[in-house]
């Protein structure tokens, strides 16, 4: 997507500044914020781990949303490709948090549906 938002015209460029001339394609910064997207996702594949699974993506969560909001706040008159990169970092942090809450949730609920079939021999 970000190589398509990078295909974008500025309109910064042609409203405000008046320049209508063919725009080059910003390779560089749209292979930072695909470089920077990568990270995101690999930040998530290490708090996916096993080991204090929850702990980790409320982590990955703060961590990709800061991101996310630093990106927002610096996105006045930036291409397209800008917004579309903001809007990526907090949707991840959006997935991070909401795993992280339902692992935290189903931690609560398995040892109580394990005590419910103990005693009971049925389940829910």
């Amino acid at each position: 997507m970000l190589i398509w938002a990078g295909l974008l015209p500025d309109y910064y460029l042609i409203h405000a500044r008046g320049i209508t001339t063919p725009q080059a394609y910003p390779l560089e910064p749209v292979l930072t914020e695909i470089g920077i997207v990568g990270l995101s996702i690999l930040l998530m594949a290490w708090a996916l781990q096993p080991q204090r699974r929850v702990a980790k993506l409320l982590f990955a969560a703060l961590l990709i949303g800061a991101a996310g909001i630093f990106t927002a706040m610096m996105s006045m008159h930036m291409p397209a490709h800008f917004a579309y990169f903001g809007l990526e970092l907090l949707a991840l942090a959006l997935i991070a948090f909401l795993l992280g809450v339902s692992w935290l949730i189903l931690g609560f609920i398995r040892p109580l549906a394990s005590k419910k079939i103990e005693h009971t021999g049925e389940g829910f």
